[in-house]
């Protein structure tokens, strides 16, 4: 067991002191530091205050494109549909022979 001697600053009682102020003094330093971030960006935002009425022409949707996912969609369907109703109409007659 170590002997108390005042003058021996490497004792757990010193270094866990040290150790609490250094990670109190970096926690204090890191939340003032994130307090001034959110002035900082509360105070960049202010410009935004209110609402902001958007141009009639932004708000008009654009007709389909020919090179649309809905027309190659639709091509799509109808080919397998048609594939399908062929081979159907195939087996049917198969049957009915």
């Amino acid at each position: 067991m170590q002997e108390e001697n005042p003058n021996d600053f490497d004792t757990y009682a010193t270094q866990s002191d040290n150790l609490a102020a250094k990670m109190k003094k970096q926690y204090m330093q890191a939340e003032e530091d994130r307090y001034a971030a959110v002035d900082a960006q509360e105070d960049a935002d202010a410009w935004r205050a209110g609402s902001t009425q958007s141009p009639k022409a932004m708000l008009m949707q654009v007709r389909e494109t020919p090179d649309s996912y809905t027309v190659h969609n639709g091509v799509l369907s109808d080919s397998i549909k048609k594939t399908h109703t062929d081979a159907e109409t195939a087996r049917q007659a198969n049957v009915d022979a």
